[in-house]
């Protein structure tokens, strides 16, 4: 058997050795997170994971940076406005349906920010042969639509549903611009978004809006 067994949450950890006194005798030792069976010892460990390398050799220059920031802003028309930033796949646990209404209760309470607040959602397409994800994709898709055609005006939308695979660039222009990032998965194991925002703030600026479920410890 293994020496070592890694998780990427220390949940996950009390999950395995849970299951492991469910279903064979073997030997468990809480205090230091090990498991014995026939003589021999396995180790369970979290090991969560980092981002600051990665985002730190992929960041551009501030000219080039600026420069796409606004030429994003413009793109989307989102000049003078506070910015709310989504990047996730398109996945049912990722909680968009939730993220969506969320933003069209806030205006619905706070209605002087319309006009004023936009969430971009940079959502990459997952598993579209299966049809679940492809209904999921389309649900998505008509809520967003439902929410702008309730609030939006001629220059304004409340939500940028960007739909596709985007490149590491605008990925990173649209973490700086943001206000917000947003994170609000319903059950996700292993999530890097959070961190990627964070360490894109160089300027430490923004706010992470991360959910409980999210894994990024």
């Amino acid at each position: 058997g293994a020496d070592l067994i890694g998780f990427h949450l220390q949940q996950y950890c009390n999950d395995f050795i849970e299951t492991v006194d469910r279903l064979i005798d073997a030997r468990l030792d809480w205090e230091h997170f090990s498991i014995e069976w026939r003589d021999h010892i396995s180790r369970v460990r979290p090991f969560p994971i980092g981002v600051a390398d990665r985002n730190k050799h992929r960041a551009p220059h501030d000219v080039v940076l600026d420069r796409h920031i606004a030429e994003l802003r413009d793109r989307y028309s989102l000049e003078n406005l506070q910015v709310a930033v989504g990047i996730d796949r398109i996945d049912y646990v990722k909680g968009l349906p939730e993220r969506f209404n969320a933003v069209a209760r806030f205006l619905e309470s706070y209605p002087q920010y319309r006009g004023r607040f936009t969430l971009v959602q940079l959502g990459v397409p997952s598993r579209m042969h299966i049809r679940h994800y492809r209904d999921h994709l389309n649900e998505l898709e008509a809520l967003a639509d439902t929410i702008n055609w309730r609030f939006q005006t001629a220059a304004w939308k409340p939500v940028r549903f960007l739909v596709g695979q985007h490149d590491p660039a605008t990925v990173y222009a649209f973490m700086r611009m943001a206000d917000i990032g947003i994170v609000s998965s319903l059950h996700d194991g292993m999530n890097l978004v959070a961190k990627e925002f964070v360490a894109a703030r160089s300027d430490l600026d923004g706010v992470l809006i991360l959910s409980e479920f999210t894994g990024a410890a």
